[in-house]
């Protein structure tokens, strides 16, 4: 008896705090709309602001101001507008537990259909909609994939050179490994390699899909990847006398091999005509 009366207030409560938490998400969700259509630019605003909106509610007076980005100093205090979400999922969440798996015996289980205990068809609910999830995730990301393969396509079109399109992939290739970084941010990369199943979870198709799909629908050429490793894409220029870029950039060039001459882009490295001989280009791994 008791069971009962407190199922039926449970989900009482939670109807009303899921409708009500509903009301807030949607409601917060079309004044941002109205807001960011209200905001005008103007020559006066604060640095990295896009614009502002003056609004006025129940005799007050608000000037409103949104930043495209964080500012360089953030307030003590920043009310953020995602409690109206988390508790509309939340609450639909737990409405659904009381409503179906505490009463699974009259909502959720047909004897007719499959003799299921309430634990059973509970295990079986919940890996339905583990599964429904991951489903949708790879359905998600392919389409990501999809559309990454489609903007090569739209560079091509407008370039009409498929070729450095392919050139450009193989230089960022094997490159995508940020020491430190988290899994959310390796996402952002354009070349973030993956093998095997957990390919199925990229956000971006690999550089070869990429390469192999311009040189079969676009006519490009590819000349191959770029021998991979931490100094892949450094040439080493092979000539008695020759000091690195690295080291001259860091001011280490000693006088007797070069002198310095301003140009446009900066300090330009001259060897004097007595020491110049002809440079072999090799690639370093």
């Amino acid at each position: 008896m008791w069971g009962s009366i407190l199922t039926e207030w449970a989900s009482l409560i939670l109807r009303w705090l899921h409708v009500v938490a509903a009301i807030g998400w949607i409601g917060s969700s079309f004044y941002f709309i109205h807001l960011d259509l209200s905001l005008k630019p103007r020559s006066d605003l604060p640095e990295g602001v896009h614009g502002e909106a003056w609004q006025v509610h129940g005799g007050g007076f608000y000037r409103i101001m949104k930043y495209l980005v964080a500012p360089a100093k953030m307030p003590d205090e920043l009310t953020w507008f995602k409690w109206e979400a988390y508790t509309t999922w939340l609450s639909g969440f737990a409405l659904m537990v009381v409503v179906y798996y505490l009463d699974a015996e009259l909502f959720l289980v047909d004897k007719s259909v499959l003799d299921l205990t309430p634990l059973q068809a509970g295990l079986f609910s919940f890996a339905s909609l583990a599964l429904a999830w991951l489903l949708s995730q790879m359905v998600r990301l392919a389409l990501s994939r999809s559309r990454e393969l489609l903007a090569d396509a739209g560079s091509v079109e407008l370039t009409k050179n498929p070729d450095a399109m392919i050139s450009a992939l193989r230089k960022i290739e094997n490159r995508g490994e940020l020491p430190g970084a988290t899994s959310a941010v390796m996402e952002l990369c354009l070349d973030n390699p993956r093998e095997g199943f957990a390919d199925l979870f990229a956000t971006h198709p690999s550089v070869d899909s990429r390469v192999q799909a311009l040189v079969k629908f676009a006519g490009g050429h590819d000349p191959g990847r770029l021998r991979a490793g931490r100094g892949a894409g450094l040439l080493r220029l092979d000539a008695p006398g020759h000091v690195p870029r690295r080291q001259a950039r860091l001011g280490e060039l000693p006088q007797r091999h070069a002198h310095r001459r301003p140009g446009r882009r900066g300090d330009r490295l001259h060897l004097p005509a007595d020491q110049r001989q002809p440079y072999r280009l090799q690639q370093t791994g």
